[in-house]
């Protein structure tokens, strides 16, 4: 059986929230100095993580993706618009806003 994206999220989202509750049942169960010792560790990994996964996205931004195939695509090309584009400019007492489609 193959679950829809939205599916997925939800099933996701339900499996965590029941490990979260299942986690603070364990802790209220361990009594409060083993609980803090237990946390401790939990959140030594839990920052070790973040650290991994911030590094990797740091790296990750510096690789450039793939051209847009065929053409140039939307977008602002030189001094020609491409697609549909909105253009805001403006200061503290006015603001504009002009709609270009190609």
């Amino acid at each position: 059986m193959a679950l829809s994206q939205h599916a997925k999220w939800w099933l996701g989202g339900l499996l965590s929230g029941l490990a979260l509750i299942g986690l603070g049942v364990f802790l209220v169960v361990q009594g409060l100095d083993r609980a803090d010792q237990i946390a401790s560790v939990l959140g030594l990994f839990v920052g070790l993580a973040g650290l991994g996964l911030a590094a990797y996205g740091a790296f990750a931004v510096g690789r450039p993706g793939p051209p847009p195939a065929g053409g140039q695509g939307e977008g602002v090309h030189g001094n020609v618009f491409h697609g549909p584009a909105v253009i805001q400019n403006g200061d503290n007492n006015r603001l504009d806003t002009h709609r270009f489609d190609s």
